[in-house]
């Protein structure tokens, strides 16, 4: 168990740093979520707002929190995979950054921070399938479901509490991911400026 909390901390704060930078670049979005998030008391039901989880679900596709997802070796005999022969004993894996981006049927304008692409339901299926940030399978990341819950926490109160603004400090090319030992993408310092709501 100390193992998934220690796991997902580095993970699970960068794409929260990236939801958010992504986030107080559009306060229209900030303001739809915010409204949803009032439809709901305390945080138990956070997971039936459609918005939110859409939210989350594009911040993984678009900067995922691991760069390379998990290896598997090709068995005994070698295999046959999208028209190519790959050798016993290859190594395999996918570049979580780069899945949803080769599909521009499935995720037309790919570079673009768009939520509402997981509201559709035309294809959603289909980019379920390539959005594979914690591995799919009996080796999924056993902390997935902990990092999901955490983002959903999180950004929630954030929104909830606060109207928020990119820092000057923060730029385009200071938020570039870069990946480090090939495992995870990560973020300079993402600065933000918060005010707090106006209780009702």
């Amino acid at each position: 168990m100390a193992g998934q909390l220690l796991a997902a901390t580095e993970t699970t704060s960068s794409t929260i740093s990236f939801i958010m930078y992504e986030l107080a670049k559009n306060p229209g979005l900030v303001q739809q979520l915010h409204s949803e998030l009032q439809t709901v008391a305390g945080n138990n039901e956070l997971d039936t707002l459609k918005l939110l989880d859409a939210t989350i679900k594009e911040g993984l596709r678009f900067r995922p929190p691991v760069a390379l997802t998990g290896s598997r070796t090709v068995p005994k005999g070698g295999m046959e995979m999208m028209g190519y022969f790959v050798p016993e004993g290859t190594v395999l894996t996918t570049q979580a950054m780069s899945i949803c981006r080769q599909r521009p049927d499935l995720f037309p304008n790919a570079d673009v921070f768009d939520p509402s692409r997981w509201l559709e339901s035309e294809c959603l299926g289909e980019r379920r399938k390539l959005l594979v940030p914690f591995v799919v399978g009996t080796r999924r990341c056993p902390g997935g479901n902990l990092a999901v819950y955490q983002m959903r926490l999180i950004i929630g109160a954030l929104i909830r509490n606060f109207k928020f603004a990119v820092a000057p400090e923060t730029t385009p090319k200071s938020m570039r991911p870069f990946e480090a030992n090939g495992f995870r993408s990560r973020y300079d310092r993402c600065n933000l400026i918060f005010t707090p709501r106006e209780k009702a």
